[in-house]
């Protein structure tokens, strides 16, 4: 390997997690190209990986040690640094890199990003800094001679506890590794710096890697990592901040799969085993606004259209549409023999008109998979998807609209959504947007029946918490090939698919695709497209002020938690009171003071030893933990956020305290 001349005397400690202990691709490639900027690199693993991995990894890194994911990265770089490589080995050299793989990566050569700041006369530096006082981010530290081989470094690692909460790990290593140093008198700065986006952003929010991820691309020194979690959490990261939009970020990441230096197709190898597909969808907007004008069409033989109907509704549509694809593309409908006897003298010859027991799906898919080779996408239309019970016509009509012609609008629509689908070899399926009050439902019932009919079919892939954009949807486009691998695996498997809805079909398809490494879209047509974000719009402003009204708070996430705590108040807090005898709230900070108002029957407030405290809060009083004396039939509330809440519950565990807790931080709303 061609030495690069920025390499200089550098080791790196990388730290590896994957909670299924499996290494992607991209990670085989990040260690390769920090490989070309370090003399020496250790991998520690917080996990046991294959014997095939750990010696994959030997090909880049001298070292590769495994260990338990105790302290997560802090107690693995703690362990490489003091025990297994050792603080007098790690002194020989002139820098020491602490990366890991939290990135996607590098967009160009790290050897630029070592180049640039050879000038800065720091002793330390990091990718980007964020929060308020700034910190460097712990992802990509570079820590030099002076303050490498100082006491300061070795006391920082041999004080490191091992925590078993992330949250202590974010406070006590990443927060604190900046400031520490800093208070030595030790300087430092960021390759990215992010002094010239204050008027643009909330600078106490300011997280460069996302917020202002597309202007990080722009400018000399670029960002040369793509952040992985943002990818498929994008609430976390969005904040809700006037400014921060949400389509600068996909923008760039559209622009950084363009380009040729870095191998996209690992990112989404990654995030499809690693993430649901509702996360995705969300986190990478995966959802297509598809014109529907005039568009030159050619003949599209790969392309099917399959009609199931079940209902007369919106028959003469559904004949129009048939009549229009079948002279581009294969069209075959399946419908009981009345139906088909309506439809066959308005049908032309190149219609196949098929007869079919209503429910029948599983059979149709056979019969389309084994008797036609020519085609290559299929579009899946069904009636069942606006023939739900107690719905007016006009509702139905507004679901036919939702679901149909979001799928197959005018054959200049179909030959887009061609277009895109073999543009994007990893994009396997695309169903159109849920109705917009089915949104709002939750479908438990249907989550245990995909997690069910997954483990029959041997599909292992994270599910959503709750519902999902596919949930419930008969209607769907996706690759030939897809279709095909599902039905020979369910034959593998001796698993029946008549026993399952096609609407469930339909998301198990998607889930099997993601094991493939293919995503799933939404699709809409502009005209639909434009009219929903209008509705959606207006429905949004009325009820933020219903919120804002009932909250008595001015801003979204203010009045959320008010929402949150209510629901919680009512579900989870009440019904334990009731359930005890005598009930103390651990706590008086701002969670304490939000939730005693709404309650009843609280005996007191309860703060741990050493901390400052009045004598009464809301006429109750308040005392030590060492004053608490426990009765039988007690509870305490943990009032506390997730900090505190960890730190108090390890508190008390150690106390063998036999009293009931209910700790805030840990409750989930309904639903």
């Amino acid at each position: 390997m061609r030495k690069c001349m920025y390499m200089k005397k550098r080791m790196a400690i990388f730290v590896f997690y994957d909670k299924d202990n499996i290494v992607d691709e991209y990670v085989y490639f990040l260690l390769a190209e920090i490989k070309k900027v370090v003399s020496y690199l250790t991998v520690v693993c917080n996990g046991n990986i294959s014997e095939k991995d750990h010696w994959r990894m030997r090909e880049f890194a001298e070292d590769v040690f495994e260990r338990e994911n105790i302290g997560f990265d802090a107690g693995a770089i703690k362990d490489v640094i003091l025990n297994y490589v050792g603080i007098e080995k790690i002194k020989k050299y002139k820098e020491l890199l602490i990366t890991n793989d939290t990135v996607y990566g590098p967009l160009y050569p790290l050897s630029e990003v070592f180049k640039r700041m050879e000038g800065e006369n720091v002793d330390f530096w990091g990718l980007t800094q964020t929060g308020n006082p700034r910190f460097l981010q712990s992802y990509f530290l570079v820590v030099r001679e002076n303050m490498l081989h100082s006491t300061y470094f070795q006391n920082f690692w041999e004080q490191m506890r091992y925590y078993s909460c992330f949250r202590d790990v974010l406070r006590f290593y990443e927060r604190r590794f900046t400031p520490y140093f800093e208070e030595k008198g030790y300087n430092w700065t960021s390759y990215i710096s992010v002094d010239k986006y204050k008027e643009k952003c909330y600078e106490e929010f300011l997280n460069p890697y996302y917020h202002l991820f597309d202007e990080t691309l722009k400018n000399e020194n670029r960002m040369p990592f793509l952040k992985r979690k943002p990818m498929a959490n994008k609430y976390s990261f969005q904040l809700g901040h006037v400014g921060i939009l949400f389509k600068n970020y996909i923008a760039a990441v559209q622009s950084i799969a363009k380009q040729k230096y870095f191998d996209f197709s690992m990112v989404w190898n990654n995030l499809l085993r690693v993430y649901p597909l509702h996360d995705i969808q969300i986190g990478c907007n995966l959802t297509y606004v598809l014109e529907t004008g005039k568009k030159s069409v050619s003949c599209m033989k790969d392309v099917l259209l399959v009609v199931k109907v079940n209902t007369e509704l919106f028959l003469p549509e559904l004949t129009e549409k048939c009549n229009n694809f079948a002279k581009i593309a294969n069209v075959w409908v399946y419908a009981d023999d009345d139906i088909l006897q309506r439809l066959e003298p308005e049908m032309p010859s190149a219609v196949r008109l098929i007869s079919s027991d209503r429910n029948e799906d599983a059979s149709i898919c056979s019969g389309i998979l084994e008797n036609n080779k020519d085609y290559r996408y299929i579009c899946w239309l069904d009636t069942r998807d606006y023939m739900q019970d107690n719905l007016s016509y006009a509702e139905r009509k507004g679901r036919y609209i939702c679901y149909i012609e979001n799928l197959c609008e005018n054959e200049g629509y179909i030959a887009r959504i061609r277009c895109l689908l073999e543009r994007e070899g990893q994009l396997g399926m695309l169903f159109p947007p849920q109705f917009f009050e089915k949104q709002m439902q939750k479908d438990k019932e249907n989550k245990a029946r995909l997690q069910d009919f997954c483990k029959e079919l041997n599909i292992s892939v994270p599910l959503p918490e709750e519902t999902s954009f596919m949930n419930n949807i008969h209607s769907f486009w996706i690759k030939r090939k897809l279709a095909e691998d599902f039905v020979k695996r369910s034959k593998r498997c001796s698993v029946c698919l008549k026993d399952f809805e096609s609407g469930l079909i339909g998301e198990a398809l998607a889930c099997y695709a993601q094991t493939k490494g293919y995503y799933t879209g939404i699709v809409k047509c502009s005209e639909y497209a434009t009219v929903e974000a209008a509705d959606k719009e207006e429905y949004l402003f009325e009820k933020m002020e219903l919120l804002r009204i009932l909250s008595g708070r001015e801003t979204y996430f203010e009045q959320k938690l008010v929402l949150k705590d209510k629901i919680l108040v009512t579900d989870k807090i009440i019904p334990f009171i009731k359930k005890h005898k005598r009930v103390y709230i651990y706590g008086t900070g701002e969670v304490a003071k939000r939730l005693t108002p709404m309650l009843q029957g609280v005996a007191g407030f309860i703060v741990s030893d050493g901390h400052s405290k009045g004598e009464y809060l809301y006429n109750m009083p308040i005392i030590y933990f060492s004053e608490y004396k426990y009765e039988p039939g007690d509870g305490i509330i943990l009032a506390l956020n997730s900090e505190n809440g960890r730190q108090v519950m390890e508190m008390l565990e150690k106390q063998n305290l036999t009293v009931d807790i209910l700790p805030y931080h840990l409750q989930k709303m309904r639903g």
